[in-house]
């Protein structure tokens, strides 16, 4: 009994966070406003950096709401504005009405839902595998955009964007509710034998966290390591076409989502071998190296593989930091915590591309970019090396696919 409501705690939260991933499919979205409406590229990209700084501050909110709620009342709420925020995209003839729809009414039903499913599925699977669980979950979203692209293309072809859009929300409102009729906190008793073989665990309150030097290290290194990776997904249909004439770059966004969405599964399950840090520090140090040479990748092929190492790098990276923050301060409070620390996320949304897009437009190239890239990668690694490992296992080795 226990194994099934595992699987299916499991399979609703992936659900979920596969249909909130439409946050990362906005440029189709942008492209038709921009030819529906004559928006410029800024007034298109507004919503989505509404709701990346929206769905990062939800977080730490409804985190505070979601340790007393529990996580099928949040996600019953966030699955609800999610899916009322699309529909109402089809109806925003102004950039206003588009901040506010997709800005801030879906960017707050995304980030209520990121900050509920990962906690949940955690807390129904044994300590030794929270980095495998919280891989699984959160590389979902991250292949979204492969899921949504054909999707949002067909309804807009066929249906226009009002249409389109109403119909698309619809689905995934009443999709994701149901699914979050399956979320659930496991039994006390489930949670006490997991809090007994995790003793030496301290769940700390995030007035306490903020009280530790380690919060602000893995906020600065979560930061320098997002900004990289977004920094390559924002810009690389341009980066293709800059440095080596390819004008079909936009297959690389799919390429990235899929090797986004491989690093965190890879990632979450060799954190829980090697331990979180260890990881961290050899994905910093080769992403690091590959952006160095990023400049260098002028052929379609040599671009692919610098595509798939950044986006495995990125992956991996992004499933780490859930993972060590159950590790350093506990499950009792994850959702406030880590949703405090995934606003370093949101910072780098802002300033990764954006450095990028400044240096290309003083420069005429992203090099310059690529190297401040690698420096603060380099210091998020130097960060790592201050910090020790805190690992609550049992001492026999179970394979990662065990109970899943």
């Amino acid at each position: 009994m226990k194994r099934s409501k595992q699987r299916m705690v499991l399979l609703a939260c992936v659900g979920i966070q596969l249909l909130s991933g439409i946050l990362y499919a906005w440029s189709v979205v942008s492209d038709q406003f921009v030819a529906l409406y004559g928006w410029s590229a800024t007034e298109a990209t507004l919503p989505y950096t509404a709701a990346i700084v929206v769905s990062s501050v939800t977080m730490f909110v409804g985190g505070l709401i979601h340790d007393h709620k529990g996580p099928r009342v949040m996600l019953s709420v966030g699955t609800l504005l999610l899916g009322a925020g699309l529909m109402l995209v089809g109806f925003s003839h102004t950039v206003p009405m588009a901040v506010l729809s997709f800005g801030l009414v879906a960017g707050t039903g995304v980030g209520i839902n990121n900050m509920a499913t990962t906690p949940a599925a955690v807390k129904w699977f044994p300590l030794e595998k929270k980095g495998v669980i919280t891989g699984l979950v959160i590389a979902s979203i991250a292949v979204a955009s492969v899921l949504y692209t054909p999707i949002i293309r067909e309804l807009l072809a066929r249906y226009g964007l009002q249409k389109g859009f109403l119909l698309l929300g619809s689905v995934v409102l009443l999709s994701s509710f149901i699914f979050a009729q399956f979320v659930s906190n496991p039994p006390e008793e489930i949670q006490r034998t997991e809090e007994t073989e995790a003793s030496s665990c301290h769940d700390l309150h995030f007035k306490k966290m903020l009280r530790t030097p380690s919060f602000y290290k893995l906020f600065i290194m979560f930061a320098f390591a997002s900004a990289s990776g977004l920094m390559i997904i924002g810009h690389l249909t341009s980066i293709a076409h800059l440095q080596a004439g390819w004008e079909s770059g936009y297959l690389l966004i799919l390429l990235i989502a899929v090797c986004n969405a491989l690093g965190r599964i890879l990632g979450g399950a060799l954190s829980d071998r090697i331990g979180r840090l260890f990881l961290m520090r050899i994905v910093f140090i080769s992403q690091a190296i590959n952006l160095a040479l990023f400049f260098s990748y002028r052929s379609i092929p040599a671009l692919l593989f610098g595509v798939v190492i950044a986006g495995l790098n990125y992956g991996a990276s992004s499933s780490a930091f859930p993972a060590i923050t159950a590790d350093y301060y506990g499950l009792k409070h994850f959702g406030a915590n880590f949703g405090l620390l995934y606003m370093a996320w949101g910072l780098a949304g802002i300033f990764g591309p954006l450095m990028a897009g400044w240096v290309v437009d003083h420069t005429g190239r992203y090099d310059g970019a690529y190297l401040l890239a690698a420096v603060m990668l380099l210091g998020a690694a130097t960060i790592s090396f201050t910090l020790k490992e805190k690992r609550h296992h049992k001492e026999e080795e179970i394979p990662f696919y065990a109970d899943l």
